[in-house]
């Protein structure tokens, strides 16, 4: 069963979209139910209200295309309910990520054009993806078109009116990171440009990594001179801690010495006191008699 709307006029009673409802979902699917929908179309640029959220989709068990353009949409983590889906546009909405879509294994067609998307989804599980569609969102990093590399099926792919569509070399290497990559940004790749990209990135690798040995050469010899310095200031550090030895043992002896000496005036007082008490006493027996 497909459920679609181009217009208002194809809602059973033109109740306004504001959310997914399962009621809203009850009146597409009449009379037959939700979860006999495989194709749920509401395209929000003729319309005034606009889908928020993805609520009540596990209602729609075999759901295989979900097309909801132009709404107001923010997150799509809710389409991991969906298991059979094969497609899904959610183009001109307001999502910053993607989500929900890494275990969707039978999804072929994934349109997330002018959203507000920042990176290039990576998707390895994802066998069978031959279509993504990117363009205009907010990506800027080159970095991140090699995710494109990771769909081993992908065979359309769109970038323009990203940031980093206005590098020149981004078509060059998107063809690079997508060895079956037919069509990019709605032109035909040919067989020149791929030779092209190949050779280009692939020296352009090569002069990375030799790039990359030669710091890790300077990283290793500036690591060698550390050690060298740290074994320098290690044997200083013995020598004075044998210095401090040396002074502690010279400080031992010399209080073992004061102490000594000062048993020996103890020992002397002590003696003095017994003389004089003992002429004391004899002076008083003296006066006695």
């Amino acid at each position: 069963m497909d459920v679609s709307t181009g217009s208002i006029d194809s809602l059973r009673d033109r109740t306004p979209v504001l959310y997914l409802t399962e009621e809203l979902l009850r009146r597409y699917s009449e009379p037959s139910s939700a979860k006999d929908v495989t194709c749920l179309r509401i395209d929000g640029a003729t319309r005034t209200d606009r889908i928020r959220t993805l609520d009540n989709l596990d209602l729609l068990a075999k759901l295989r295309r979900l097309l909801l353009p132009s709404h107001s949409i923010e997150r799509m983590a809710a389409i991991s309910r969906l298991s059979l889906l094969q497609e899904v546009d959610l183009s001109h909405n307001r999502i910053a990520k993607v989500e929900g879509a890494a275990g969707l294994t039978s999804l072929q067609i994934m349109d997330l054009t002018g959203n507000s998307l920042t990176a290039v989804p990576r998707l390895p599980r994802l066998r069978v993806m031959h279509t993504l569609k990117l363009g205009h969102n907010a990506i800027e990093a080159l970095g991140e078109v090699s995710n494109l590399g990771v769909l081993p099926a992908l065979s359309v792919a769109t970038l323009e009116g990203n940031p980093v569509a206005a590098q020149g070399h981004v078509r060059a290497y998107a063809i690079y990171c997508s060895p079956v990559l037919d069509c990019l940004d709605g032109e035909s790749v040919s067989m020149a440009e791929r030779r092209d990209a190949v050779e280009r990135f692939a020296r352009e690798q090569v002069s990375a990594l030799e790039a990359q040995l030669a710091g890790k050469d300077k990283e290793l010899a500036a690591a060698s001179k550390q050690l060298d310095d740290n074994e320098v200031v290690i044997a200083r550090l013995r020598e004075s801690v044998v210095s401090l030895e040396e002074k502690v043992r010279s400080q031992e002896e010399e209080l073992a010495d004061g102490r000594r000496h000062a048993d020996a005036q103890r020992a002397m007082l002590q003696q003095q006191s017994r003389e004089s008490e003992e002429r004391g006493e004899l002076v008083a027996r003296l006066e006695r008699q």
